[in-house]
């Protein structure tokens, strides 16, 4: 289709998921140096969109969540119930979380997978509005080069394509963390939203920026504690 200029209708902020973050049918990047947080802080985001609360002051349109660990092992349980601990007054979370390794890179099997968790999701409590896939390298299973420039995970933006769902990637900064995220410019480039998550060793603080943002407003800032005694 095309559209001629007395036909063109200005893009409304209503299509955010998180105000100023994160925006329905993209795809964003968290990204920083091994153990700074990463799966924390997009855990503590998930819950609120699964919860249609509001996320550190910013407003939240929210649904389902969909979120892929994919290093498997028992630990996200005690991150849930973390989560559920501190938020309590919540209700109707609906985040899902699958914790077992999968390949999202040229597996149709596991893709299949997802696309069914997805549809018993949306049947049985709400349609999924976010995709978490924390990690990218986990994910690929080692058979990404995340240096190339080949398309960067065709599958998922197949996925996005068919299902208007947004789609979050959890990666690693680079050898260089001045550089940012690692991986090519194809990679980059195909993201809407670059979010970076970075630690002040001697404050104990975690900060995240947004590096990028391809509709909204760059640079948005929040700093963070982990909290350890929730449980």
């Amino acid at each position: 289709d095309v559209v001629f200029p007395d036909q063109a209708v200005a893009q409304t902020s209503l299509n955010y998921i998180v105000k100023g973050w994160l925006s329905e049918n993209s795809m964003s990047i968290v990204y920083g140096a091994s153990n700074v947080g990463k799966s924390f802080f997009c855990m503590d985001m998930a819950y609120h969109i699964a919860a249609n609360q509001p996320w550190l002051g910013n407003k939240v349109r929210g649904g389902a969540v969909l979120y892929l660990q994919t290093e498997g092992g028992q630990a996200f349980n005690t991150r849930l119930i973390a989560l559920r601990n501190k938020y309590s007054d919540f209700e109707n979370v609906n985040l899902a979380v699958r914790a077992a390794p999968i390949n999202l890179f040229n597996n149709e099997d596991d893709m299949a997978k997802v696309r069914s968790l997805i549809e018993v999701i949306g049947k049985k409590y709400e349609p999924v509005k976010v995709l978490i896939v924390d990690t990218i390298s986990r994910a690929t299973q080692g058979q990404l080069d995340e240096n190339s420039n080949s398309d960067f995970a065709k599958c998922l933006k197949n996925l996005r394509a068919e299902t208007g769902i947004h789609v979050m990637l959890v990666g690693h900064s680079g050898k260089d963390p001045s550089k940012g995220l690692r991986g090519s410019s194809a990679q980059k480039a195909g993201t809407d939203t670059e979010i970076e998550i970075t630690n002040n060793e001697d404050m104990g603080m975690r900060t995240a920026v947004t590096t990028k943002q391809r509709d909204m407003e760059i640079g948005k800032t929040i700093s963070f504690l982990l909290n350890s005694e929730v449980l």
